[in-house]
């Protein structure tokens, strides 16, 4: 009896340290931003803007973007990739339209996109969008 409690240990003991061996080494992805910070400058109301920002893998397990959002419809954005093996890259196109809204454009503006990730330790990263909109009319 006490051999088959003493095998029975051990082979749960076994799968125990098995178990977090692969839990410790699985391979994780890691999301890269080529930046989160765009300035557009000052932009005259009525203006459409596009800028491309590189995302990058530089974990070791494959990186999916579960989704790409904007704080506002003025904003949008997409990628050229929604999966990336360790070390590829992808473009997130983004395009502001200051004529999105139907009152005066006039003034700082701040818009966000958020990228939902698979990355364990950056589950959301957000791009912050700036820009000084001026009326035409007034130059």
């Amino acid at each position: 009896m006490k051999k088959v409690i003493f095998i029975i240990i051990t082979l749960l003991l076994i799968t125990l340290g098995s178990l977090l061996l692969t839990a410790c080494t699985s391979a994780q992805p890691e999301i890269k931003l080529e930046t989160d910070q765009i300035d557009l400058g000052e932009i005259a109301a009525g203006e459409v803007i596009e800028r491309d920002v590189r995302l990058t893998n530089e974990g070791e397990g494959p990186l999916e973007i579960l989704s790409v959002s904007t704080s506002c419809g003025c904003t949008t954005a997409s990628l050229d990739a929604t999966t990336l093996l360790p070390g590829e890259s992808a473009l997130l196109m983004i395009r502001y339209d200051s004529s999105a809204h139907d009152i005066d454009a006039d003034g700082s503006v701040h818009r966000q996109i958020f990228i939902a990730t698979n990355d364990p330790n950056q589950p959301e990263v957000v791009i912050n969008l700036t820009a000084d909109v001026s009326d035409a009319s007034e130059n």
